[in-house]
């Protein structure tokens, strides 16, 4: 599946990589007007429990789409701005949001992730690792990016469900 040329990614229902690279140009340009300074919430899925060797295990679909599912009903503001920027990696781009709603809003997310396994056979319930960074007045999109991997990284190593960058 290419999941980026699509507008929409037809499996998640989320804006495809396109989209998402776009949004994210955008964001680091005008991004330090804001009263606010953006926010990049990127998600790792996996099916099971997060092992930091199994990054390039395929994920089912039913994983993905729950999860697809579960942003959607976290991020339900019109500027908020979700898509499928990898083959099992989800991203939402945020303003106007405190550090403190900011990470309220993923306890939520996480919350929901942890239910919607449930309704899943064990092989696809899903678990995700989020790294939560703010846009700092010198990054382009790719330190942005990169910044947002790494707090994916630390999130896996701890195991906390989620890693707030500072800063």
């Amino acid at each position: 599946t290419d999941y980026g040329r699509d507008s929409t990614d037809p499996l998640t229902g989320l804006f495809g990589r396109d989209q998402y690279e776009q949004q994210l140009d955008q964001l680091t340009t005008i991004g330090t007007l804001l009263n606010e300074p953006p926010w990049l919430i990127l998600i790792d899925v996996a099916a099971g429990k997060p092992d930091p060797k199994q990054r390039d295990k395929a994920v089912p679909d039913a994983t993905l789409r729950e999860v697809s599912h579960c942003i959607s009903r976290t991020f339900l503001r019109r500027q908020d701005f979700a898509a499928r920027s990898g083959v099992r990696e989800l991203a939402v781009l945020v303003v106007d949001m405190t550090q403190s709603e900011v990470v309220a809003a993923t306890q939520r997310l996480l919350g929901l992730v942890h239910n919607a396994g449930r309704s899943l056979s064990r092989y696809e319930t899903p678990s995700v690792s989020i790294g939560l960074v703010r846009l700092r007045p010198n990054d382009d999109p790719d330190r942005w990016r990169a910044r947002a991997a790494v707090a994916v990284e630390r999130a896996v190593e701890v195991g906390s469900g989620y890693f707030l960058a500072a800063g």
